[in-house]
Parts: C-alpha cells; sequence; structure tokens
C-alpha cells in the first residue's frame, strides 16, 4: 500500500498536480509512514523515500488548532533574495546542508541519510541544485540584512569560515543521526550562526514593536541565549526552490 501511494503521489507530481487535496493527503502520508519521517526526492523531482516499517503509526486527525495561527501567515515559494523583508525582521534561514569532499568521509557520513549530497552540492533532497555558489549567495544576502538572523547548517570547515568571515557568531553543537534503517545515533556537527541587528533597541515586527529581537549570543559561553519566547508569527516565508526558511515577524 505504501508504494502504491508513493507511485500515486509520483504521478501527480509528474502531472502538475501536486498543489491538490489529494496530493496534500498522500503527502502526510508518506511522511508518517515512511522512514525516519524524511521527505526527500531525488534530482529527478521523484519522491523515493522508502517504507518505515513501524510498529505503530501516528496520525493526527484533528488540525483545527491550527487553523486561527496560519490565518496570519504567507508562504512565499520563490529564491530567498525575493522574499520582502523590513529592516527589523528577525529571519532564520535553513538552507540544504552543505556537504564538501575536503571535509572527513566520516564527518560526512555522520550527517545521515536527511543532509547526505555529493561532493560540493547541497542536501540531495531537493531537486534543484543548491551548490557552494548560492551557499555563499545565501550568506552575503543574510550579513546584508540589517536585522537579527539565525542560520542553521553543517559544521563543514568552509561554512564555518564563511560566515565567521562575515560577522557571525558560530557556535558549533552536536546532533543525532540516524544513518540507515539498522544503524546507531552517531553525534554529527551542525552549527548555529547568529548575527545580531544593527540597532539593537529594534523590534522584530512592525505590528508589535514592544517586543524587542528574539534572541542573543553570548560569545563567552558560547549560547544562544533566547530573550523572548517565540509564542506567534505574522509571516512565514518558506524558499521551496531553495529549501530556506524564513520567518518574519516572529515574537
Amino acid at each position: 500500500m505504501y508504494y502504491q501511494n508513493r507511485d500515486r503521489f509520483n504521478h501527480l507530481i509528474a502531472s502538475g498536480l501536486d498543489w491538490t487535496l489529494e496530493s496534500a493527503l498522500l503527502l502526510y502520508y508518506l511522511n508518517r509512514t515512511g522512514f525516519n519521517g524524511l521527505v526527500r526526492f531525488s534530482k529527478s523531482g521523484v519522491y523515493n523515500v522508502p517504507y518505515g516499517h513501524y510498529r505503530k503509526i501516528n496520525y493526527r486527525e484533528d488540525f483545527s488548532p491550527w487553523r486561527s495561527p496560519m490565518q496570519g501567515w504567507v508562504f512565499t515559494s520563490a529564491d530567498f533574495a525575493a522574499v520582502q523583508l523590513v529592516p527589523t525582521d528577525f529571519v532564520y534561514a535553513d538552507p540544504p546542508y552543505d556537504s564538501v569532499a575536503d571535509d572527513s568521509v566520516e564527518q560526512l557520513s555522520l550527517l545521515g541519510v536527511e543532509h547526505q549530497g555529493q561532493a560540493g552540492d547541497g542536501f540531495v533532497g531537493y531537486s534543484g541544485a543548491f551548490g557552494w555558489g548560492d551557499q555563499v549567495r545565501l550568506a552575503r544576502h543574510l550579513a546584508q540584512h540589517p536585522g537579527p538572523v539565525l542560520v542553521s547548517n553543517a559544521a563543514t570547515h568552509r561554512i564555518v569560515q564563511l560566515y565567521r568571515d562575515l560577522g557571525f557568531e558560530v557556535m558549533e553543537l552536536g546532533v543525532r543521526r540516524s544513518i540507515s534503517c539498522k544503524g546507531d545515533r552517531p553525534m554529527a556537527s551542525e552549527i548555529f550562526a547568529f548575527k545580531e541587528g544593527k540597532d539593537r533597541d529594534a523590534s522584530v515586527s512592525r505590528d508589535y514593536p514592544a517586543v524587542l529581537w528574539a534572541a542573543s549570543f553570548d560569545a563567552a559561553s558560547r549560547r544562544l541565549l533566547v530573550v523572548h519566547a517565540v509564542c506567534s508569527v505574522d509571516h512565514v516565508h518558506r524558499d521551496f526552490a531553495h529549501g530556506a526558511r524564513f520567518c518574519r515577524n516572529a515574537h
């Protein structure tokens, strides 16, 4: 049944019907029943996640609690440079993870099936290429934004150096990645790169001026300190083409 539904989902994509309700329902089913909760496509755009073989599958049947907060969300499918931001917006970017041949083979394998890519390319789960040039373009674009910025990526040598050279505070952290159906969950290295806004007293929202920007980076303790918990989001932008997520007016 899983593979029949996967074939149907790929047929809808190939037929240009990926926007339909049936396609959305199939994607949810595939995500809940596929291996490791992945959403992954081949370079030709074919959904290729294998069956997860779970004893119990958890489905959410009632999505009504999401209706109210999503009323103010805006989803944008475009290049990240086309997303319209105001100077005080807080931006979180989660691009396809970098992977390069000159980083250790062990480190690249620990990134797991979620983030493995070919040498010089990013996360192959996206059918559109996101190579090193795009990584640099994104980093420079975010560095020019006057508001606060938080970025997550793989802790490859060149990513760490790129963001540090652009003035970001970089914190490396270990995360567990599953590398196979039978494998354990070893540690891999990722980064949070943070840049304060030019105006430390600026709000991250035009609509809620009393709320200050959401986080600061303590260089001494190497910790990211949350100043205000994110309790609502007025606009959310996601770059589906390149996989970079932007949270606008988070507070």
